[in-house]
């Protein structure tokens, strides 16, 4: 059976809570399709949380400085470029650290397949050890004993 919440599956038929996110596991237990999900390996680096974050930090810092300095000289014919270049500095600062975190990513292997309810092309990372969704529908999947399965 696999967790309604994460899509672990869970070995003991007899839990009462799923060991990986610990959510109580009821009576309608999900249980994976047998419908055959045709992927293909590819190499890819991981994206990180952190460096999506990163990332959106510098078009943030970056873009308000430009917007103040815009704004600036068209309300009054000068920008303040203490605030614009701390701001600019800050989101060049977040681009740096972003691009050294994606360049000691590993690269190591995707799983990449159309989901076979709206043929959405999917890439997830093969070690993934818990549920995840289709990208456009939504629709829950597992991987278990290295093939995809839909959660039902």
């Amino acid at each position: 059976m696999f967790c309604n919440k994460c899509g672990n599956a869970v070995s003991d038929n007899n839990a009462k809570f799923c060991p990986e996110c610990g959510t109580e596991l009821k009576g309608k237990e999900v249980t994976a399709s047998s419908t055959e999900i045709h992927y293909e390996i590819v190499k890819q680096k991981s994206e990180s949380k952190l460096e999506n974050a990163l990332y959106k930090g510098t078009l943030v810092f970056g873009g308000y400085g430009i917007i103040h300095a815009i704004v600036g000289l068209v309300l009054h014919g000068e920008a303040d470029v203490k605030i614009v270049g701390l701001f600019i500095s800050i989101g060049v600062i977040l681009f740096i650290i972003a691009r050294h975190l994606t360049k000691q990513s590993p690269i190591t292997d995707h799983y990449k397949f159309k989901c076979p309810v709206c043929y959405e092309e999917n890439i997830v990372d093969s070690t993934i050890d818990s549920g995840f969704a289709c990208s456009k529908c939504e629709q829950k999947m597992v991987i278990a004993d290295k093939e995809i399965k839909i959660i039902k």
